[in-house]
């Protein structure tokens, strides 16, 4: 049985709220674990869109005695973003659990719990707890006392009668105070109420502390002197959601009339469009074919500038022209003779900037800060300002171009595509980009969202403030790339030695921040990276606190790897060449272990890895999905399979018969 505890005083910014109050897990094995893990994957996968849509699901899943009951809900005021962001983070501590049969976790934002019984009409439990924090002044305590005891009584009034969550403020001779309260959705109207009245008479006991919680099976209720929660409305009533279903409705049809007549008009009246001043607005950018020939002297090789996702670039005085590959497999026929010309005033992309010494000390920290942000404005408006969202997929240092001024200017849309804000974008789109930049999510499930840009921007942050390119980063360690180098620096408070050695710095604090930005958009998981909106404001303004990071991907297995006087390097390889295929924590908990048991044995053998690895996926079926997502992505080491069917032919009986 272990408890982790923690105490906090967040600041109400509109956050997910994220701190941990408390995790249990008792420790107690299931009767079949195999089953039980099973269990626990597939009520994720179930819950995961409730929680996403409802910030709320229970679901229980298998057969008795393993069948397994999980329920989890957010505050009312939290948006389903930031539930989604805490609902993963719940995840995330309650896999260090596993295997128990029972479990759950208390975030300031949201509740998981696990059992191997149904409980969804428990107020209360063994575990119910109550937290208090520090004394407030001893002149102010009997007036704080007042206030406490108003705000508490009226939100364990309220929220039986507004659907389960209520908020409350309270302020008296300047001394204020906070509190909410909230019921599980699975309790009814009179369990709410008798669970928040008891966790009311409860929370009172902590005072003369400043903040207060209570964790109770059924209900949370919570008091603070500073202000916690995000901004809320309570849900209309259905007499008036009805009405306004009805307004929608009206409106919506009166449109689509209104319409229809313009539409019949507009014909019958036989209304053109005049394009004569489109035409003369465009006439700057039409030139003859001979003539972008003789501009380019016939596209030489001298006036190329660089080579794009669909074609090459050519400097035409300050013109430049790209030339489409009909042999591109992105590519339409329809696109075989077609040229691009896009405006050029650029010195150079920042790649070049950062390789060439000279124009290296040109690029102060002040220049450099800019680009950063010219940067992530240049994202937040392809994410969210322009009338269609574009992921760019190859955001990296050669494709930032800088004008004579070093003003920012993003390059090179020819792996772009257009999303629609709700769900992943084109995921029958072959995956492309440039390695080192690619987010792990989208290298090991094809999963293309605007987090992938982030990914590639809190790489390109990194290398702006070290001065060193991601793929050209080298270190002892052979695993460590510029990212997990950086995050080791921040874990040891020691930042300042990534710095570029060549640039001078007044604003050290400045600088460290910036880097910390970088390493929130470097996060393993998608959710907890931030919006390209919010980059921005915590690069300009900064009064903004920033969230710890949690560590960049490809960072445990790897570097522990490298340390391990066990494994040749090419076992190592091989492992972390495995890293980003996995999102199981249960297979990146006992993958080192189980590789030591196999590969010790066998270290002179000259065995294919993927052959030894086949035994980890015999011993532990929930770990196939690792194996054959490499078979499905490299189709050489399919062939290397094919010939060891001993081992193979359990494991991938399809790939050993083709």
């Amino acid at each position: 049985m272990s408890t982790i505890i923690t105490f906090s005083f967040p600041k109400a910014n509109a956050d997910a709220r994220t701190n941990i109050i408390e995790r249990h897990c008792q420790k107690l094995p299931p009767e079949n674990s195999s089953n039980y893990l099973h269990n626990y994957h597939a009520l994720l996968n179930l819950m995961r869109g409730e929680m996403y849509k409802k910030k709320f699901a229970s679901k229980e899943f298998g057969i008795p005695p393993s069948r397994t009951y999980m329920l989890s809900q957010c505050m009312e005021d939290l948006t389903l973003t930031e539930c989604n962001t805490c609902f993963a983070q719940m995840n995330h501590l309650l896999a260090d659990c596993l295997p128990a049969i029972s479990a759950h976790v208390f975030l300031d934002g949201c509740f998981l719990r696990l059992e191997n019984y149904s409980f969804y009409g428990e107020p209360f439990a063994p575990f119910d707890d109550m937290k208090c924090g520090v004394d407030a002044e001893q002149e102010q305590q009997d007036l704080f006392r007042r206030v406490v005891e108003e705000v508490v009584n009226k939100v364990s009034k309220n929220a039986p009668n507004e659907s389960g969550f209520a908020t409350h403020k309270y302020t008296l001779a300047d001394v204020s105070a906070y509190a909410m309260a909230s019921c599980l959705k699975t309790l009814n109207h009179q369990m709410c109420s008798q669970c928040l009245t008891k966790a009311a008479s409860t929370a009172l006991t902590c005072i003369p502390a400043i903040e207060g919680r209570v964790l109770f099976a059924g209900c949370f209720l919570r008091y603070s002197r500073y202000e916690f929660a995000n901004d809320f409305k309570p849900h209309k009533d259905d007499q008036e959601q009805r009405r306004y279903v009805c307004l929608f409705f009206i409106y919506a049809f009166a449109g689509v009339l209104g319409c229809a007549l313009a539409i019949v008009l507009g014909f019958f009246l036989g209304m053109e469009m005049d394009l004569s001043l489109l035409h003369k607005s465009l006439k700057f950018l039409q030139f003859k074919y001979s003539t972008i020939e003789k501009a380019t002297d016939c596209f030489d090789e001298s006036n190329k500038l660089g080579h794009g996702g669909y074609g090459e670039i050519f400097k035409a005085s300050e013109l430049t022209t790209r030339t489409w590959f009909n042999f591109s497999a992105a590519a339409s026929p329809r696109k075989i003779a077609l040229l691009s010309m896009n405006l050029y005033k650029t010195k150079a992309s920042t790649a070049s900037c950062l390789k060439d010494p000279k124009q290296k000390k040109e690029l102060d920290w002040k220049k450099r800060h800019a680009i950063i942000i010219g940067t992530a404005e240049g994202l937040e408006y392809l994410h969210k300002d322009g009338q269609m969202q574009i992921v760019h997929r190859d955001i990296k240092a050669s494709n930032i171009l800088l004008d004579l001024k070093h003003r920012p200017k993003i390059a090179d849309f020819g792996l772009a595509r257009f999303s629609s804000s709700e769900k992943s974008l084109m995921p029958n789109t072959a995956i492309a980009g440039t390695l080192g930049y690619m987010a792990p999510e989208y290298i090991a499930n094809g999963q293309l969202t605007e987090k992938v840009d982030i990914y590639s921007f809190g790489v390109l942050v990194l290398e702006i403030v070290s001065g060193v390119q991601n793929n050209k980063f080298q270190s002892d360690d052979g695993f460590e790339t510029l990212v997990t180098h950086t995050w080791k620096h921040f874990q040891a408070k020691t930042v300042l030695e990534i710095i570029d050695k060549s640039i001078e710095i007044e604003d050290i604090e400045e600088v460290k921040r910036v880097v910390w930005v970088g390493l929130l958009c470097t996060q393993e998981l998608p959710t907890l990276r931030p919006s390209m909106t919010n980059v921005v404001q915590m690069l300009k303004q900064k009064d903004i606190t920033l969230p710890t990071p949690s560590k960049p991907p490809f960072t445990d297995e790897c570097m522990e790897l490298s340390h391990t006087s066990g494994f040749s390097r090419r076992q190592r390889t091989f492992l972390c060449s495995l890293s980003p295929l996995s999102s199981d924590p249960f297979c990146e908990q006992h993958v080192t272990s189980l590789m030591q048991e196999m590969f010790l044995p066998a270290q002179n053998s000259d065995n294919h890895p993927l052959q030894q690895y086949a035994a980890l996926a015999l011993s532990f079926p929930r770990c196939h999905l690792w194996t054959n997502k490499l078979l499905n992505t490299d189709p050489n080491i399919k062939a290397d399979v094919s010939g060891s069917k001993s081992v193979s032919q359990k494991v991938f009986p399809s790939t050993v018969q083709s």
